[in-house]
């Protein structure tokens, strides 16, 4: 799998008086996971939305291979290779299990919708084929066959998470963003995750990781970028981050025993 760099460099966002990204510069390798972290309201969700299109900067670059995409639209990002998750799971109502995953490979369909009215044979063989690539997908996460044509509205949040990851695989993207994916999940599936996200990397994938997980950040990540406040105050490697004064005091905090208990 052949990944995507992406390169943001002196990204702002501003609401109203308030600047939500400062002068962000970040780069996302492919081939390995890169991590932003950082406390609630650091600014994390804010630059997921500006590199998918759904906010605009107020200056600084987006670079996607090389190429400025700050004009492009979401579905054009999309198009490109950007491929993202959310906090919150989103899954289609009246939809199965099996047809939630399936509309992640929208865009990899062969053949337009006047193709399906002249050659409705042609338009069965692409269905066929788009179910295998969900099937399969949905098998590479760990879902049961038994929930496929179930309604994936109906399913445990787990499943949920699991959907909108195999999703991820079906879209064929070089770049994933994935926000929170450990969110509201038990050891085991956060273990799940954990192996998910570290393998997609391994394919060659760029993946940009917001998360508050640290025990996931730290066994998955290659980099981690840290924000405060909208700022990138520190960046490296896991054994640099957490032993890094600045990230420590902003987010990691000390152990007890650590404090100094002394009046």
């Amino acid at each position: 799998m052949n990944g995507n760099t992406l390169e943001l460099r002196d990204l702002t966002k501003r609401f109203g008086g308030v600047t939500a990204i400062d002068n962000l510069s970040l780069t996302v390798e492919p081939g390995q996971v890169t991590a932003l972290i950082g406390p609630n309201g650091a600014g994390k969700t804010t630059a997921i939305n500006l590199v998918t299109g759904f906010l605009a900067a107020n200056q600084g670059d987006i670079l996607f291979d090389g190429a400025r995409i700050n004009d492009l639209p979401m579905h054009e990002r999309a198009a490109a290779g950007i491929a993202r998750t959310y906090q919150t799971p989103q899954i289609a109502p009246g939809l199965s299990v099996l047809e939630n995953v399936m509309l992640g490979a929208h865009k990899d369909g062969r053949f337009r919708l006047l193709d399906g009215l002249m050659r409705p044979g042609l338009l069965m063989q692409e269905q066929i084929r788009l179910r295998q690539l969900a099937e399969a997908a949905l098998e590479l996460v760990q879902v049961e066959q038994k929930f496929y044509l179930r309604q994936g509205a109906d399913m445990a949040y787990g499943i949920q998470r699991a959907i909108e990851l195999a999703r991820l695989i079906v879209q064929k993207a070089g770049f994933l963003l994935l926000d929170e994916p450990a969110a509201g999940l038990n050891h085991s599936e956060t273990a799940h995750v954990a192996a998910f996200v570290r393998a997609r990397a391994d394919e060659g994938r760029a993946v940009l990781l917001v998360e508050h997980d640290m025990d996931m950040v730290m066994q998955v990540s290659d980099r981690i970028a840290v924000l405060n406040f909208g700022r990138l105050i520190a960046q490296g490697t896991p054994d640099e981050i957490r032993s890094n004064p600045s990230v420590i005091e902003a987010y990691l905090g000390v152990d007890d025993e650590d404090e100094d208990t002394t009046a």
